[in-house]
């Protein structure tokens, strides 16, 4: 597996999206302290996927994100995977010869779950665990698009 075979034109496409859902992870105390009534907006449109409490999330501005430091980790990790593998062909494929052993980066999180933790320590297990997810998914584009596309082709 090379970097090119992992990076494709939807490879941009889903950065992007990872970066506008990060802006939107960032976005709330930026919003508040400019006086827009758009921050709670967009607390409110990310609170099904995670609890917000305030404790447990990062604070910037004074104004904490909106989403914990779990959730924070996982997105941040998981666009650092997108951008990132294509430079790690090795890697990717050892990992995609064992798609299981993405299961072994979430352990980390599981186990910080149960133990004592801290905001930094649920940060980097959702770092950890949303790292290799980011290479499957890939795959799965790359899959996607090569079997799409070749029928297209195939058909006109």
């Amino acid at each position: 597996m090379t970097a090119d075979a992992l990076t494709t034109p939807w490879r941009y496409w889903l950065l992007a999206a990872c970066l506008c859902w990060l802006a939107l992870v960032v976005a709330p105390p930026v919003l508040v302290r400019a006086e827009s009534p758009y921050g709670e907006l967009v607390r409110w449109l990310l609170h099904p996927v995670c609890h917000q409490i305030a404790d447990r999330s990062f604070h910037w501005l004074d104004e904490p994100l909106s989403v914990c430091a779990r959730c924070t980790g996982l997105y941040l990790g998981f666009t650092l995977g997108v951008l990132t593998w294509p430079w790690l062909s090795k890697l990717a494929r050892r990992l995609a010869a064992h798609p299981r052993w993405v299961l072994a980066f979430m352990v980390p999180s599981a186990v910080d779950v149960f133990a004592p933790n801290t905001g930094i320590s649920r940060f980097v297990t959702g770092l950890i665990a949303a790292f290799p997810c980011a290479l499957l998914a890939l795959l799965v584009i790359m899959e996607w698009s090569t079997t799409n596309l070749g029928k297209r082709t195939i058909e006109t």
